[in-house]
């Protein structure tokens, strides 16, 4: 039974942050929200948008993905 519990449970939880995951675009910034997490970013302190192929784990849905860079020196992804 526990061989068959965790798949679900591991499946379970990835669907729940695909479907949970949502970008917000207000005024003045970028509200990323995936499942419990949630980055917000200033939109007066992005720099730079680039295309990337990262396969690292991020809030973003697809391999196409776009890579905000803010003046924190810090990135998100989203697709």
């Amino acid at each position: 039974a526990l061989s068959l519990l965790l798949p679900v449970l591991a499946i379970g939880a990835l669907a729940y942050l695909a479907w949970s995951t949502k970008y917000i675009v207000t005024d003045d910034r970028l509200i990323v929200r995936w499942g419990p997490f949630a980055d917000d970013v200033p939109l007066s302190g992005i720099y730079k948008i680039r295309a990337t192929w990262n396969p690292l784990s991020a809030p973003a849905l697809s391999m196409d993905r776009l890579e905000v860079l803010s003046q924190q020196r810090r990135g998100v992804l989203i697709s």
